[in-house]
């Protein structure tokens, strides 16, 4: 019998109380931001006198992950993102997601349009004789790798700078392979 109605229990409420008349439960323990620009403790039961203070991103590893392109392309953005990226903050870890992410599309597109001017202009170098045929798969093939190299030299250059700024920065023309990137907030949507 349900205590408020008299009449048979809800088969979903525990022991017979029905849902409104529940407990709210409380959050899990741990660090809660306090209103005064720290944090304090929560115990699960009650606030503790412990407080720390709010740590800043650590900007250093954000730009660092838009500069690993110009010494080691792919392989320190994975680094970094395998490493710094799980553990720091937030923002270090949106920062290192994304440079890898454009640094990925980036490879991708360096390859397929390399290997596509040096199979176009393959007849031309197998063929025996001296030819005055223009190779312009070559040409093409170049101009767009040496095209998609400037793009990310200033897209990773302009990551760094916002990085270093303490701004949120997303690379525009960026396949999205590695999750971990704060999305981008809907039109007329607050960011989180």
């Amino acid at each position: 019998m349900s205590p408020t109605t008299g009449g048979p229990a809800p088969q979903d409420a525990p022991y017979g109380v029905p849902p409104q008349d529940r407990a709210p439960v409380p959050p899990p323990p741990g660090w809660y931001p306090d209103g005064s620009g720290g944090l304090r403790w929560w115990d699960g039961r009650a606030w503790s006198s412990a407080t720390a203070p709010v740590r800043p991103p650590d900007r250093t590893w954000a730009v660092l992950c838009h500069l690993s392109f110009f010494v080691l392309p792919l392989i320190a953005a994975i680094a970094l993102r395998l490493t710094v990226g799980r553990q720091q903050d937030e923002f270090t870890r949106h920062h290192t997601t994304e440079a890898l992410n454009a640094q990925i599309t980036w490879g991708v597109v360096w390859n397929v349009v390399g290997f596509a001017g040096f199979f176009s202009s393959f007849g031309m170098m197998t063929h025996p004789g001296p030819t005055t045929e223009i190779p312009w798969g070559f040409l093409v093939a170049w101009f767009g790798c040496a095209a998609s190299f400037l793009v990310m030299l200033a897209c990773g250059i302009t990551g760094a700078v916002k990085a270093s700024r303490g701004e949120w920065f997303r690379y525009p023309l960026s396949v999205r392979v590695v999750r971990g990137a704060r999305r981008r907030p809907r039109r007329g949507q607050l960011p989180r």
